[in-house]
């Protein structure tokens, strides 16, 4: 590659030919690696991934499952969106935010356009264009098209929902509707 920058033990180590412009910090981060404009800080980030472009990786195994088509995400958090195959243009901060979320059954469609924030926010992730803030928001709403703000909240959301305030719509059945839920208490 050309105009790449590693410190650590094995950082960018066997990085592919046309990786450029990438900075990897942290033991065996962005190792057998391939992509463009990547900042990749903590042990074990970003590994094994081939067409990887503008992600900002940050924390010890975020990213750390992803093997192709990463592509524009920020992820900051120890484990963050460290289960996923393919990823496209994520926000993920927090300790375990979407760390399982994994491709759907459709192999084109894999996690994209997500949004947690929060330890383990959407943790078991969502198949795409879902909101969660807040720890264990949206942890395991699988329907997509979700927006959860408040702890516990849409824990188990479906589809199409809004849930604010802490433990909102928190038992929601995965085929849900589209709604919305409020919670009581300060949340």
């Amino acid at each position: 590659g050309t105009c790449n920058t590693a410190v650590g033990y094995c950082a960018m180590n066997t990085e592919g030919a046309g990786s450029s412009l990438n900075t990897a910090l942290g033991w065996s981060s962005y190792t057998n690696a391939d992509g463009i404009s990547n900042t990749v800080v903590g042990a074990n980030t970003l590994l094994n991934c081939v067409s990887s472009l503008c992600n900002t990786v940050i924390g010890t195994r975020a990213m750390g499952g992803a093997t192709s088509n990463a592509i524009g995400n920020v992820v900051i958090g120890y484990q963050s969106l460290c289960a996923s195959i393919s990823a496209t243009n994520n926000v993920a901060i927090g300790v375990g935010a979407l760390a399982n979320s994994t491709n759907s059954p459709t192999p084109w469609f894999y996690p994209c356009e997500n949004i947690a924030i929060g330890s383990c926010a959407l943790y078991y992730g969502s198949t795409g264009w879902d909101i969660a803030i807040g720890q264990y928001a949206g942890c395991q709403a699988m329907g997509g098209c979700n927006i959860t703000v408040g702890a516990c909240s849409l824990v188990f959301g479906g589809q199409a929902n809004v849930a604010l305030g802490h433990g909102a719509m928190m038992g929601s059945a995965y085929g849900g509707g589209s709604g919305s839920g409020s919670g009581s208490g300060s949340g």
